[in-house]
C-alpha cells in the first residue's frame, strides 16, 4: 500500500467567513458598551461679560454758567426851563422872509449813540452753545431723518440695544461732530450703524437773539427688532 502526502494547495479550506463574523458581532458589543456607560460632563460656569470702562456725561454733570451781568446806564432826562409869557407881551416884530433856501443836514449827537443802542439785542458770542443754555432762546429740531439700517450680526443673533451719540450741529443744521457716549455689549454693528444714520440728519439749527448758532446735544438711536 503506497502512502500519499497531501498537497498544501490542496488542504482543507479555513473558515475565514466564521471568524469575520466573530469579530464583526465582538466589535459591535464594544461599542454599543462604550455608548451606554454615562460620562460625566463638566458644569457650565457662564463667563462675564466684558465690562466697558467709561465716562458717560450727563447734563447735571456740567455746571451751567452763570449768567453774565451787564453794566446797565441809566439817563438822566435833561430839562429846559422855558420862561412864562408876561401878562401884556409886547408886539413880535416878524422879520422879512428871505429867499435862501435851508437844507436839513443830519445832527451826530456826541455821547448818545451807546446810550440809544442799549435796546438792541447784541450778537451771539462765538463757539458752540448748549443744548440746556438759558441763551439758546430756539433749540435745535430735527428737519429730515432716515431709520438706520440694521446691523447684520444683530438680526442673526436676534440682539438689539441702544446707541447714545453726542453730536455737534451748525448754523446751517448739519451734523459736523459726532461721538459714541454709550454702545450696546455686545456691539456688534449698533454703533457704526447710528454713525452713519445720524451725520445724514439734517436740523433746524438753534438760535441765540435771533441768529442761529451751533449747539452740541445729545441723540439716542434705539435698535429692534420687535
Amino acid at each position: 500500500m503506497q502512502n500519499t502526502v497531501p498537497h498544501p494547495l490542496l488542504a482543507a479550506p479555513r473558515s475565514d467567513g466564521k471568524f469575520l463574523r466573530v469579530a464583526f458581532l465582538f466589535a459591535l458589543t464594544v461599542h454599543v458598551i462604550v455608548l451606554l456607560i454615562p460620562w460625566k460632563k463638566e458644569p457650565y460656569v457662564p463667563q462675564p461679560e466684558p465690562v466697558i470702562e467709561g465716562i458717560v456725561l450727563t447734563p447735571y454733570d456740567i455746571e451751567p454758567p452763570q449768567p453774565e451781568v451787564r453794566n446797565i446806564v441809566e439817563i438822566e432826562p435833561r430839562t429846559r426851563k422855558v420862561p412864562l409869557p408876561s401878562a401884556d407881551p409886547e408886539p413880535e416884530m416878524l422879520e422879512p422872509l428871505s429867499e435862501e433856501v435851508y437844507v436839513d443836514q443830519p445832527v451826530a449827537y456826541e455821547g448818545e449813540t451807546d446810550e440809544l443802542l442799549l435796546d438792541r439785542p447784541e450778537p451771539p458770542a462765538p463757539g458752540i452753545y448748549e443744548s440746556w443754555e438759558r441763551d439758546l432762546v430756539l433749540p435745535v429740531r430735527l428737519a429730515s431723518s432716515a431709520d438706520p439700517e440694521y446691523p447684520e450680526l444683530g438680526v442673526v443673533s436676534r440682539t438689539g440695544g441702544m446707541v447714545i451719540l453726542q453730536a455737534v450741529v451748525d448754523e446751517t443744521g448739519r451734523v459736523v461732530e459726532l461721538e459714541i457716549l454709550r454702545a450696546p455689549v455686545p456691539d456688534v454693528g449698533f454703533s457704526q450703524a447710528a454713525l452713519d444714520a445720524v451725520a445724514a440728519w439734517r436740523y433746524r439749527p438753534g438760535t441765540v437773539n435771533g441768529r442761529p448758532v451751533a449747539v452740541r446735544m445729545t441723540v439716542q438711536v434705539e435698535f429692534s427688532l420687535e
